[in-house]
């Protein structure tokens, strides 16, 4: 009774909903030679990730180890992401799954957590875990945890691409709802403008294509800041396929050493995307070595454009 009203509801939101143009990727240029060194860089960062990874592959223990551990399993880092999982498909921040009981995070699971699942799901074909997720968020009427409410239950946006990313790995139980119209919402910072194009890639690479008010999220972020490589490679995708000064950007050992990984004598933040530039690309105390996710994520994005 409850998933009909939910699909009639959403049946008038979709005849509400405008079309859109639609964006491809661009043909993809950079000179060859700088190709190769990122590759022989992206391995070398590879190699060495594997000192940060626990006994599931996860590259880090804090309460967003499952996005990033998602995010870098897309370049081919092993990662077992459903230790994250219990026995009835809830799935948690950690394998250890104490973030919220510990106090450490308001809620048990979050929706850029999901949205690293959507992508380990998609790139590697786990076509029986994204059933299993969307299964799970129909019959809990799309509360995936517990905690805080803002974070624990899918929105329209994200139900709409796992009903994508079913449907492109043969399961079409919930087809209809591939047709939710999504909305990218402007002037976003910090994290949320990070989780906001982490969506748009992946919808991109779903469905072959973005729509208009898409992309230009895309090159309000990018023109807001000009540091972020991801933020740049996701613009360049749909503009000019210019991603000769990206390459050179990741080949800078500023941020990304050539011949180990970085620590916080380069920049503080473990994950430079998430952030606004500032402080967290800054060195900070500690001494503490990053794994080195975040260039691999992008480093494979950008290879896979060639290949």
């Amino acid at each position: 009774m409850w998933y009909g009203n939910l699909i009639l509801s959403l049946l008038l939101v979709i005849s509400c909903g405008s079309r859109h143009k639609k964006e491809t990727p661009k043909k993809p240029y950079a000179d060859p030679s700088k190709i190769e060194e990122l590759q022989e860089k992206f391995t070398l960062y590879k190699n060495l990730i594997k000192e940060h990874q626990d006994e599931y592959g996860f590259i880090s223990s804090d309460c967003d180890a499952l996005l990033w551990s998602s995010l870098v399993s897309i370049a081919g880092v092993e990662v077992r992401i459903e230790a994250a999982k219990d026995e009835n498909g809830r799935w948690y921040r950690t394998p250890k799954k104490d973030c919220f009981s510990s106090g450490r995070s308001k809620s048990t699971i979050s929706r850029d957590m999901l949205l690293g699942i959507y992508w380990h799901a998609y790139y590697g074909r786990k076509s029986e875990l994204s059933k299993n997720l969307i299964d799970y968020a129909v019959e809990n009427r799309l509360q995936m945890g517990e905690g805080d409410q803002s974070r624990i239950f899918l929105t329209p946006n994200m139900l709409g691409l796992l009903a994508d990313i079913n449907s492109k790995l043969g399961y079409n139980k919930y087809f209809i709802l591939r047709g939710i119209p999504k909305d990218f919402y402007p002037n976003l910072i910090d994290f949320e403008a990070h989780l906001q194009v982490l969506y748009i890639l992946l919808a991109g690479k779903v469905t072959g294509s973005i729509s208009d008010a898409a992309k230009m999220r895309l090159i309000e972020h990018a023109a807001r800041q000009e540091s972020n490589i991801l933020f740049q490679f996701a613009v360049r995708l749909y503009t000019d396929g210019q991603y000769e000064k990206l390459i050179d950007s990741l080949l800078d050992d500023r941020f990304f050493p050539s011949d180990r990984l970085p620590s916080t004598n380069e920049r503080c933040d473990t994950w430079l995307w998430q952030r606004d530039f500032g402080k967290d690309w800054e060195p900070c105390e500690g001494n503490k070595e990053h794994h080195g996710g975040d260039f691999i994520f992008l480093s494979y994005l950008i290879l896979e454009e060639f290949k």
